[in-house]
């Protein structure tokens, strides 16, 4: 499986940059949580690994964070 994609940063909406993937997915991401200076354009990996939860709402907020990033436009 897979667990790393490249996306290139297409422009910005609030608090987020917004990634867009080759098949077309988008996908938010909170500019609080990069550490660096982003720009339009740029080409970043956006990486998923495993982490032990603690409790169901870890787990229902994880299926719903899946949802948002593999979710297409043709579901």
């Amino acid at each position: 499986m897979n667990n790393q994609e490249k996306g290139v940063i297409i422009n910005q909406e609030g608090d987020s940059f917004i990634i867009k993937f080759n098949d077309g997915r988008e996908l938010p991401w909170p500019k609080k949580n990069i550490n660096w200076v982003i720009k339009e354009g740029e080409i970043v990996k956006v990486t998923v690994s495993p982490q032990v939860l603690e409790n169901d709402f870890q787990e229902d907020q994880a299926k719903n964070l899946l949802k948002t990033i593999f979710q297409t436009n043709n579901a």
